[in-house]
């Protein structure tokens, strides 16, 4: 049961996700690696479906998590250069945000409608922040804390549109510094301020390890476990959504597409 307050792209174009594996083998066949070889044909196909606006090749909060944890600095400049080449930094929302919207669609249909409905949203976004349940995009504000962008971005010396790009750099060049991470050289530095690259990651191992833990269960006892292991799962879910503050969706998180492609970014054929 699809939600009805979660918006899917009408096709086409054709939404197609990509494991980390498949991106490995385009970026082996973009540098030119000779185990990339049999994926040249592969990789020219998607970026022609791209740029025909045929297909849309959108990336996850996982994908992220996955090439962060890649040690080898070249290894992770090398799969952003083809994720941003094919995906366009098109994402699918975060996964908190589906389950809020699920879980509303199946208290929905047990309950009744909700007299104070969750806001509507698009399953497709752009850009890391919205991959990960967040608005994206920056503000400037005063000392004081007040948003002043738009005053900021009227009064800029080389004009508005001058703000628009430069803010627009901003985000892409935050988009791509996420997938790289830290260069050899940038990397004593960031350690030095407090960075730890396993902090992100302590929240995804306890997920797959509740996987783990179901598979499991399911081998002990396929029958007559099934029910409750899928109980267990749907309960692992709920709390989830209602536990993670970023499963309360806010019109902030509602903000529409129009925005991101102001920036000038290459989001290439909208959805």
């Amino acid at each position: 049961m699809w939600p009805h307050t979660l918006r899917r792209p009408q096709p086409p174009p054709k939404l197609v996700y990509l494991d980390l594996n498949h991106w490995i083998a385009l970026a082996k066949a973009l540098v030119g690696h000779r185990d990339g070889r049999t994926h040249e044909d592969v990789l020219s196909a998607c970026i022609r479906a791209v740029e025909r606006g045929s297909a849309i090749f959108p990336i996850s909060d996982t994908i992220y998590f996955e090439v962060s944890k890649i040690g080898p600095y070249r290894q992770r400049r090398d799969l952003h250069e083809v994720i941003e080449q094919v995906s366009r930094y098109f994402v699918v929302t975060a996964r908190s945000v589906i389950s809020a919207h699920e879980i509303e669609a199946l208290l929905d249909r047990i309950v009744g409608p909700n007299p104070e409905p969750i806001n509507t949203m698009d399953y497709l976004d752009w850009g890391v922040a919205r991959a990960f349940g967040m608005m994206g995009g920056f503000k400037v504000k005063s000392a004081s804390g007040e948003d002043v962008t738009a005053e900021v971005r009227a009064s800029h010396s080389d004009g508005p549109e001058a703000f628009d790009r430069a803010l627009g750099e901003a985000e892409l060049e935050l988009n791509r510094k996420t997938l790289q991470g830290p260069s050899p050289e940038e990397e004593p530095e960031m350690r030095r301020l407090g960075w730890d690259p396993r902090a992100a990651f302590q929240v995804t191992e306890r997920r797959a390890q509740q996987e783990i833990d179901q598979v499991a269960r399911f081998d002990d006892d396929p029958e007559s476990k099934a029910r409750g292991v899928v109980k267990r799962q749907i309960g692992v879910e709920v709390v989830a959504a209602f536990a993670h503050p970023s499963s309360e969706v806010t019109p902030e998180l509602a903000a529409d597409h129009a925005a991101a492609r102001r920036l000038g970014v290459p989001l290439g054929q909208g959805p």
